[in-house]
């Protein structure tokens, strides 16, 4: 097993897997309750990631945390420092981090992709961009006469950079054109993203770009890739299904004049995608179709997340939902009480979110 392959009650990527799916292993059962929260710095915007025994995520205010799947105990933290001031640098984390062989690997807006013996928080190494990184980290394989373990982190200048999760020496550079927000999805030996560019790159994993797609628009989230096909939703209002070995646009879906600032769940049969518009959608993932319509009171960019027959997310009016993956109906919420734009992650049937009060919060079935 490749060291970043996902468990049955693991999460150890933005979105669960390489390729972004947003589809958990383990199947959440409502009504919930809470089972503990953390409190941390204003806001939290990235997903956690856990290896089944630890959760591991940073705030808005410069500090990393690993602390208990089952009760929330902090574990241990790293904070981040301004070193010419001898100070806290209070740079905010706003990308999720990867797990990789015993690693943790996260990027902050400080530009610095730093990795973290995963037990203890020992920093291992450290990589300077030279840029801020907004979005999650990638593992991938780097091609060689050996397969090589390895990292990939997209940049908001628009310079991405792999990296050996070993030893963290770079291995190549890519020039996206413009910033990246969201992580790279992993397909057939590329890596696989769009930026505010307003093109979807397919380069292989030895940063040759293979295909730009014209998207004419800029995509500021992630590409769900099944099956050769890439999905995302974007600025231009619509939600897009590529073929990613030609680049040909399989169909496109659009309702309303609101942009699309999540990144899709992807399963066999549909796509769930959250909107501006106030609403999560249901898509035929063959047609683009729309099966369903679920409306929220306020923004939803929290990218959902599909865990046995629900479908997860937040929403801006601060609630987190559950709605039935095959009518839309809601099946249970919990009033947070403030914006959730964190997207979640779902490990052995528990669902951990961050909010822009600076909390995490874990729920889990109801006893």
């Amino acid at each position: 097993m490749l060291p970043w392959v996902r468990g049955a009650d693991s999460w150890p990527v933005v979105r669960g897997d390489a390729s972004l799916q947003g589809v958990a292993a383990s199947a959440v059962t409502a009504p919930l309750r809470l089972a503990w929260s953390v409190p941390g710095g204003k806001p939290i915007l990235a997903t956690p990631v856990s290896d089944g025994e630890r959760v591991y995520y940073g705030d808005g205010n410069g500090v990393f945390r690993a602390v208990s799947l089952a009760d929330g105990k902090e574990v241990w933290q790293l904070e981040l420092m301004d070193e010419q001031k001898k100070k806290p640098s209070r740079d905010p984390i706003e990308g999720s981090a990867c797990l990789i062989d015993g690693r943790v690997v996260f990027g902050g807006t400080d530009g610095v992709v730093r990795s973290l013996d995963a037990a203890t928080g020992a920093v291992q190494w450290t990589f300077d961009t030279k840029g801020e990184i907004k979005g999650g980290l990638t593992p991938f394989t780097a091609p060689g006469a050996e397969a090589v373990p390895a990292v990939f982190a997209v940049g908001f200048t628009g310079t991405c950079v792999a990296v050996k999760a070993a030893t963290g020496e770079k291995l190549w550079e890519y020039d996206a054109g413009g910033p990246v927000n969201g992580a790279a999805s992993v397909w057939d030996g590329h890596l696989v993203f769009g930026g505010c560019n307003g093109t979807l790159d397919v380069i292989r994993t030895d940063g040759t770009l293979v295909r730009r797609v014209d998207l004419k628009i800029y995509m500021p989230n992630s590409v769900a890739v099944r099956d050769g096909l890439g999905y995302c939703g974007h600025s231009g209002n619509r939600v897009e299904c590529y073929d990613l070995a030609t680049g040909a646009v399989k169909w496109e879906f659009r309702d309303k004049d609101f942009p699309y600032f999540t990144s899709p769940a992807v399963t066999a049969e549909r796509v769930f995608i959250g909107g501006d518009d106030k609403r999560l959608r249901c898509l035929d993932r063959a047609t683009g179709e729309e099966k369903w319509v679920f409306r929220a009171r306020d923004k939803v960019a929290s990218s959902p997340v599909v865990a046995g027959g629900l479908v997860v997310c937040g929403s801006d009016d601060g609630r987190l939902y559950a709605v039935d993956a095959a009518t839309g109906e809601e099946k249970w919420s919990y009033e947070i009480g403030a914006p959730v734009k964190a997207s979640p992650a779902v490990v052995g049937g528990r669902v951990l979110i961050g909010a822009d009060d600076g909390v995490l919060y874990c729920f889990a079935a109801a006893e």
